[in-house]
């Protein structure tokens, strides 16, 4: 009799406020793209989306973990021998939770379990800062007062998760712990590690923190600059909606202006019909979406008190008593309200760890066992796993918090990819969350070209 042929489990975590079928669009893709579908196994944690998102990184990581290893238990555990994790915004981070724990607390139901990939989309791996660039004639009145106010909500307005991620205080200090210990020792195990990055249209997420470095050339110019793209990417553009725009870093110059040259004059309708949509925004969405974000985060503080309570003393099995009703009502609202505004349109140290990456035998692996891999494949991630020389721009003045986050996440190697997404929304586009019959076609063409380099690392 033969034995039945190991699984590759592949697991894919949406972002705040969201839920499972954001991830609809990559895991159609991977099923799509990938060689030898019998092999994996790809799941969506469902019941810890929407309001339960804001109930703080740790809360959330543990109920997405407890849902992982019933799904992995009653799978079977023994008929898996890979695991790759794909997270998309705060998912990212959530998935580096996981990472860590699979090594630790979860260890007996992930120990044969090869680590694989890791990837994320438009993911605050630095946490979330609004910098103004330290160019003074760009520090627009205008703009100091929206990054004061946007700072100002996002710490206040977007629950427990919302003050992690932004670093509120010197009490949030879940990001930095993602950095380093288990959870560093963890996703050191993975052969390769992969960010995908906005350059433009992200409001959530800015390029520096998801593209994981020190300086933000887009924040610096006003995303003025010139673009140039990758056109000998190693894939065959005929069977994409639309060629994905992949940036060349390197090319980026501060002098050369990208408006001027490449961008025609606004007409004086195409004014009036923005005046008319900011001002509907304004009296309209943005009170509603305030609203809607207060009381879902006064309700999450209430609700997982008791869950916050359990964390400090060391348990970690979390059951939700959430009324389900109320739950659903205000996730509805709000994500109706992320709909309408968001829709696509192209226009410290750790003393004492066993957990040491330097004593791990994969420590900077990426691609050791590439020879299989065609010339422009490996040119490709080559070139994108170096990290990126930015003499031209300014570093970014971090905080201790932010500049330790940096330095740990900074010790792996990473496959970077810094893409441009033609669409009002590229934190949605990026992941293309409407699905791949509606999403833009520049989200489509992002997705698939993830799951070829997915396809092309498992190669």
């Amino acid at each position: 009799m033969t034995e039945t042929k190991k699984k590759h489990l592949f697991i894919l975590v949406h972002g705040l406020w969201g839920n499972h079928k954001h991830m609809n669009s990559i895991k159609e893709m991977l099923e799509k793209t990938l060689d030898d579908i019998d092999d994996i196994v790809i799941f969506k944690p469902e019941n810890s989306g929407y309001l339960k998102t804001l109930h703080g990184i740790r809360v959330v990581s543990y109920n997405v973990l407890d849902e992982i290893c019933k799904f992995v238990l009653n799978y079977g555990p023994e008929k898996f021998d890979r695991v790759s994790m794909i997270g998309y915004s705060m998912g990212g981070l959530v998935s580096r939770f996981i990472i860590g724990k699979m090594v630790t607390e979860c260890r007996d139901i992930f120990q044969h379990m090869e680590p694989m990939i890791f990837m994320t989309f438009a993911t605050p791996h630095l946490g979330v800062n609004f910098y103004l660039p330290s160019d003074k004639t760009r520090r627009y009145v205008s703009r100091k007062i929206l990054t004061s106010v946007l700072s100002g909500l996002g710490r206040t307005i977007l629950g427990r998760s919302g003050a992690e991620i932004f670093i509120s205080n010197k009490d949030d200090r879940i990001l930095v712990d993602l950095s380093q210990g288990e959870y560093l020792y963890g996703l050191s195990r993975f052969h390769h590690r992969v960010c995908f990055a906005n350059v433009k249209n992200d409001r959530t997420v800015a390029f520096y923190t998801s593209f994981i470095t020190d300086s933000d050339p887009f924040i610096e110019t006003g995303n003025n600059v010139r673009y140039h793209f990758n056109h000998n990417l190693p894939i065959d553009v005929s069977e994409y909606p639309v060629q994905p725009r992949v940036l060349d870093l390197d090319s980026l110059d501060p002098a050369v202006d990208r408006i001027k040259e490449n961008e025609t004059i606004v007409t004086l309708k195409e004014r009036f019909s923005r005046i008319l949509l900011i001002m509907a925004l304004m009296t309209f969405f943005f009170p509603l979406v305030f609203t809607v974000n207060v009381i879902g985060t006064c309700y999450s503080y209430i609700t997982t008190y008791h869950h916050h309570s359990l964390l400090r003393k060391g348990h970690w099995k979390l059951e939700s008593g959430e009324n389900g009703v109320f739950n659903t009502i205000m996730s509805s609202i709000r994500n109706v309200i992320g709909d309408a505004i968001n829709d696509e349109q192209d226009s410290g140290k750790d003393q004492g760890s066993d957990w040491s990456i330097e004593n791990n035998s994969l420590y900077h692996t990426l691609t050791n066992d590439s020879a299989q891999m065609n010339d422009v494949w490996k040119q490709f991630i080559r070139s994108h796993s170096k990290e990126w020389k930015h003499t031209k721009f300014p570093k970014l003045p971090f905080d201790e918090s932010r500049a330790t986050i940096y330095q740990n996440l900074t010790k792996l190697t990473w496959i970077r990819v810094p893409v441009y997404i033609k669409t009002l929304n590229a934190h949605d586009g990026i992941v293309a969350r409407k699905g791949l019959d509606s999403a833009t076609p520049y989200g489509v063409a992002n997705v698939e070209f993830a799951c070829e380099l997915i396809n092309h690392l498992l190669d």
